[in-house]
This record gives C-alpha cells, sequence and structure tokens, in this order.
C-alpha cells in the first residue's frame, strides 16, 4: 500500500475539515428551524393556518387543511411549459367590456413612480 504524500495528506485533512463544518452549519440550521417552528406553535397553536402556509404549503378548499403533498405535483414539467395553462377556446369577435364590469382608471406604484391604467371593475 502506498503512502500518501504530505500534499495529498494536506487535501484529505481539509476534505474531512470541510465535511465537518458543512455537518454542523447543518446541525446549527435544524436546530433554529425547530426553535422557530417551537416559538410559531407558542404563538399560533398547533396545525394554525399562520404556520402552515409559512411553511408553503398548499391549502386544500375541499378538505380545509394545508397539504404538502400538493407542492409536489407537477415536479415533471419543463421551464418552458410549467404553470402555463393552455384554454381551448375560440376568441370570440367583438370583444368589449363584460355585463356587470365597467371601466376604471387606477394610478398603480411601480417601482416608486406613479403608473396610469384601466382596470375592469365589479362593485359586490
Amino acid at each position: 500500500m502506498e503512502e500518501m504524500t504530505k500534499t495529498e495528506q494536506g487535501r484529505e485533512q481539509r476534505r474531512k475539515e470541510a465535511e465537518q463544518r458543512a455537518a454542523e452549519r447543518k446541525s446549527r440550521r435544524e436546530a433554529s428551524a425547530k426553535r422557530q417552528l417551537d416559538a410559531d406553535i407558542r404563538t399560533y397553536g398547533a396545525g394554525s393556518m399562520a404556520i402552515e402556509s409559512k411553511h408553503g404549503n398548499i391549502y386544500d378548499v375541499e378538505t380545509g387543511s394545508y397539504d404538502a403533498a400538493f407542492n409536489k405535483e407537477g415536479t415533471d414539467e419543463t421551464i418552458g411549459n410549467d404553470a402555463i395553462d393552455q384554454i381551448d377556446a375560440a376568441a370570440e369577435a367583438g370583444g368589449g367590456i363584460p355585463d356587470g364590469y365597467e371601466e376604471r382608471e387606477v394610478i398603480l406604484c411601480k417601482d416608486g413612480q406613479p403608473v396610469t391604467g384601466d382596470i375592469l371593475f365589479k362593485e359586490s
């Protein structure tokens, strides 16, 4: 069996140290996340909507609860078609404003500057 050169020994030592630092960082992140979750539970209560939405879970209106499984759907999509709805409806001639709506001029703020535009508005 060959002996390692001093250069190889140094590389191996640095690799082990880097692995140890990475493990320590991961442990600190996990501990921090646990402390934050515990604080959120004390503040909002277990299973609270505030906690679930904070963790990015999607609310299922049929069951009335958050479901993390919904976050996994569509992961096989490509960048080109991800989150793009395809609607197969023929364009209607004429367009116009739908019944019950009116067009209103609005002023919005974009990058700190006023921007004007029109929106469709329907009183409820």
